[in-house]
């Protein structure tokens, strides 16, 4: 953030964890793709192709270790 001191705005990213009327569970995120294209450009920031499946892989990660 020290290059990009705006980016503070949108972070820390978030999940949503929610239930509906009949009790089912679920797990709502942003995908590296939408981060790359809502968050990061908004603050001048490119994030390649490599660097959106790597968010991805992150996030999913993030998620599944959450809720084991």
């Amino acid at each position: 953030m020290a290059g990009h001191p705006t980016l503070a705005l949108d972070l820390p990213m978030r999940v949503l964890v929610w239930q509906d009327e009949t009790g089912r569970t679920f797990i709502t995120r942003s995908t590296g793709d939408d981060l790359a294209e809502r968050v990061f450009a908004r603050h001048g920031i490119n994030v390649p192709a490599e660097g959106r499946r790597e968010t991805e892989f992150i996030l999913e990660d993030f998620v599944k270790g959450a809720t084991e």
